[in-house]
């Protein structure tokens, strides 16, 4: 009898490798060019494409050993699991801080041109960062025992308590991003209609 995971495993794995590819690709242009390597966005669209590399990779390992049918423990999960829970936290909040880098851009684009990179940086990455050290240090106070589990994944990988709170905080983020995008879209439509509507000065 074919199983779930004989079935699973290989489309996933495949769909990863693409991913893989993807986020290497990014991450050399953004790294050769120039003019990515300098943009504040760029730069931020390159972290997240890293973060998202080690969750791939961490995928392709547990792929790898359910396809092998081995069961890990939870505990082992975890542990198997931290750069990957870490990556995947300041991702999360990553997408957050570049709606707000489009934001700022559009609604004080002054600012956002002077600012300086040591300013910047620091201030985009420290929630992403806060969020991925909370959620692994938690992680070891809430770490579960020695149940097997077939797959090791991020849900798996953490303790009940700490699950909840990380889907929590990461729903929470996702919503906020989408109403800062929308908030983004509003301000360039209005933006754009303030410059159609202004007069145009006529030669005297």
């Amino acid at each position: 009898m074919v199983s779930v995971t004989s079935v699973y495993a290989p489309l996933s794995l495949g769909i990863v490798l693409v991913g893989i590819f993807g986020n290497i690709s990014l991450i050399t242009v953004t790294l050769i060019t120039k003019q990515f390597r300098v943009n504040r966005c760029s730069i931020l669209l390159a972290l997240i494409a890293f973060c998202d590399l080690i969750l791939e990779l961490s995928t392709v390992r547990n792929l790898s050993l359910a396809l092998l049918q081995v069961s890990v423990s939870k505990l082992s999960c975890f542990y198997f699991m931290i750069s990957a829970d870490f990556c995947l936290c300041v991702q999360t909040f990553l997408m957050l801080s570049i709606a707000v880098d489009r934001l700022i851009a559009i609604v004080i684009p002054v600012w956002y041109k002077t600012v300086k990179p040591v300013i910047y940086f620091p201030i985009s990455c420290f929630l992403p960062v806060f969020f991925g050290f909370l959620i692994i240090v938690l992680g070891f106070f809430h770490a579960e025992g020695d149940m097997i589990i077939p797959i090791c994944n991020v849900p798996l990988s953490m303790g009940e308590p700490v699950y909840c709170l990380w889907n929590r905080i990461s729903i929470g983020a996702i919503w906020i991003t989408i109403l800062i995008y929308v908030a983004a879209g509003i301000a360039l439509l209005y933006k754009g209609t303030q410059r159609l509507l202004k007069p145009k000065n006529k030669a005297i």
